[in-house]
């Protein structure tokens, strides 16, 4: 995989393939197999759709729900460079005041988040993307070679779109991801997804406990193709305290 779109973040979101207007993501994902005359045109044009969707998905935000280890219900991550009315930045320190990643994100482990919700940002019924979240579900449990070092359900929203797929985050430890993020990419394109999220910290020490850590949100396409130019995007994210 050498084709992704990455946002950095303190702590933040996921979930792919849905807007305010599904048919609006449909459309764009549409254009990439439409017919042209022209293939400059066509590179144009798919450029111009991925950094729409890039756009769209860097600024979502991720709800990740009872990460074993980590003694808060939900975390809540969204991408450093926004800010909301409603959120306070939650910190989880240790005895030294420092900032504390959950275990599943620490020691170069890589977490990646996917849906089965709206195929290709077509809406489906709720019944549909429940069903559909259930069959990815019992997928994600056959995953054994090699297993994942933790899985746990998930969640992205966008306020302004109007949008929010429930998901799943998976683990991986650092020996394993390349191979994990194989089978994550071969998942979602089985549930005809167009991208998932992938979270890693980056840090100014050799330490993921430190506040220095920052957690890093990449958006990697499941079609390599649908990303020229070399489209990436990185973002830091930032953890919030959402507020009832």
């Amino acid at each position: 995989i050498t084709t992704a779109a990455a946002i950095t973040l303190t702590a933040a979101p996921l979930r792919l393939g849905k807007s305010s207007s599904s048919s609006n993501i449909y459309a764009l994902s549409a254009a990439y197999s439409s017919s042209s005359s022209s293939m400059t045109n066509n590179n144009e044009n798919n450029k111009n759709n991925n950094k729409k969707l890039n756009d769209m998905w860097g600024s979502a935000i991720e709800g990740m729900i009872d990460i074993p280890g980590y003694d808060q219900n939900v975390l809540y991550l969204a991408p450093a460079n926004t800010t909301t009315t409603t959120e306070k930045v939650y910190n989880k320190n240790d005895d030294l005041g420092n900032l504390l990643w959950p275990e599943p994100f620490q020691n170069k482990r890589r977490v990646f988040c996917l849906t089965g919700h709206n195929p290709m940002g077509v809406n489906q019924s709720p019944e549909e993307n429940n069903a559909a979240n259930q069959k990815l579900s019992r997928r994600l449990e056959t995953l054994l070679d090699p297993a994942p070092f933790a899985r746990w359900r998930s969640f992205g929203f966008h306020l302004q779109e109007g949008w929010r797929e429930d998901g799943f985050a998976v683990s991986y430890n650092e020996q394993d991801v390349m191979i994990g993020r194989d089978q994550i990419l071969e998942l979602a394109r089985e549930f005809r997804q167009a991208a998932v999220y992938e979270f890693s910290i980056i840090n100014n020490e050799n330490d993921t406990t430190t506040t220095d850590a920052v957690l890093n949100r990449r958006i990697i396409w499941c079609d390599k193709q649908k990303v020229v130019d070399g489209d990436e995007e990185c973002s830091s994210m930032r953890a919030l305290n959402v507020r009832e």
